[in-house]
């Protein structure tokens, strides 16, 4: 599938791999009924060529990009290593994530501004350093066979994808660590030389 054309929330296009599928039609349509969800997703198929830029115009694309959501959020668990490979594997366009400062000062991608909910540590993650969250595990509370799963950093994470696999970085910060942590995130992106298939949000 290269395309969602509904679901999500509020219109986003969020790669939801299925438990079952079905055949809408003969043309390639197919209705998905994605994990741990009730909601369905139609999608288009295309056997066409990955996009491998964000450098295009308004309206040139024949389809809408999948942009998996933390990455395959279904098959593992948010915002790992795993949860990306899993997205490329399944044919996603691109991925999202998050990337949160550590105590010092460091990248780490990591969605909730406290360790609880996806982590066997808690408090906020600004409170503890790079090393300390990764010396947590990030996987065992999505499944035990991704126990000891660690929370990636944003060099980890290009290091890790194809060069021209689309990332979208969203920086979760407070209006007080801004300027830095723009900075941090504009020198991986340059030191990774991936001006063209990275974009940044926040």
């Amino acid at each position: 599938p290269v395309a969602i054309l509904t679901g999500g929330t509020a219109g986003s296009l969020l790669l939801m791999p299925s438990q079952t599928m079905y055949s809408l039609a003969e043309a390639g349509w197919l209705l998905l009924k994605p994990a741990h969800s009730g909601v369905f997703v139609v999608v288009a198929l295309n056997t066409g060529k990955r996009v491998t830029t964000w450098r295009f115009g308004a309206g040139t694309q024949p389809l809408p990009l999948i942009i998996a959501h933390r990455g395959d959020q279904s098959a593992a668990p948010e915002n790992t290593l795993a949860a990306f490979r899993k997205a490329l594997a399944a044919g996603a366009d691109g991925v999202e994530l998050d990337v949160r400062l550590t105590l010092d000062g460091q990248l780490v991608v990591f969605h909730d501004r406290r360790l609880d909910r996806t982590s066997n540590g808690s408090g906020l993650v600004n409170e503890h350093t790079l090393a300390e969250v990764k010396s947590l595990d990030v996987g065992a509370w999505f499944s035990p066979k991704f126990r000891r799963e660690i929370a990636p950093t944003l060099d980890e994470v290009f290091e890790t994808l194809p060069s021209d696999f689309l990332v979208n970085v969203e920086m979760k910060v407070m209006i007080k660590g801004m300027k830095l942590i723009a900075q941090r995130v504009a020198e991986t992106i340059l030191r990774h030389q991936r001006l063209s298939s990275t974009m940044v949000a926040s």
